[in-house]
């Protein structure tokens, strides 16, 4: 499930139309409100899929036309999940920030903290598992800011994961 939470943006900015892999509303439409983003994923033993996540996310938001941040919350993972994220966060810059957890507290516990260490105007909310797509997590903001929406919520039509470990 994904979740964006929108608090106070500053207002009248002028949609960047015209640049490439800009937001995908019309080129007349201009967004009501300029938004710092914060995407939080919690990760419990995902050291195969971290690269992978990182790489993805920054491609979605590399035209992100305001300040963001992804937030990675280690929730006391048994793998290699905090040296692999800690090895790549120089190839990324500030926008990747880990949040380390002591000890497994579940995702929801972990979610929170990273929520609670977020910065941004919006939030979104993701898992680690590469179950969703950045670009899809990209399009829910974008029309959340085009539409002046407070929240949007998405989730996948068709699913990959087994009819055993749906909920």
């Amino acid at each position: 499930m994904t979740a964006a939470q929108s608090t106070q943006c500053s207002t009248d900015v002028p949609h960047p139309v015209g640049t490439e892999g800009a937001m995908s509303v019309s080129s007349a439409t201009y967004m009501t409100r300029s938004c710092h983003l914060s995407i939080v994923i919690p990760l419990f033993n995902e050291a195969p899929n971290s690269s992978d996540l990182l790489r993805e996310l920054h491609e979605a938001l590399g035209t992100y036309p305001f300040p963001w941040e992804v937030i990675l919350v280690n929730d006391g993972s048994t793998d290699t999940t905090g040296d692999t994220v800690r090895s790549l966060l120089p190839l990324y810059g500030p926008h990747i920030q880990l949040v380390e957890l002591a000890r497994c507290y579940g995702q929801t516990a972990a979610m929170q903290a990273g929520i609670d260490f977020a910065r941004g105007d919006v939030i979104v909310t993701m898992d680690g598992k590469l179950q969703y797509s950045a670009s899809s997590e990209r399009s829910l903001v974008d029309r959340l800011l085009s539409d002046n929406l407070d929240l949007v919520v998405g989730w996948r039509k068709f699913r990959k994961d087994a009819l055993l470990f749906r909920s």
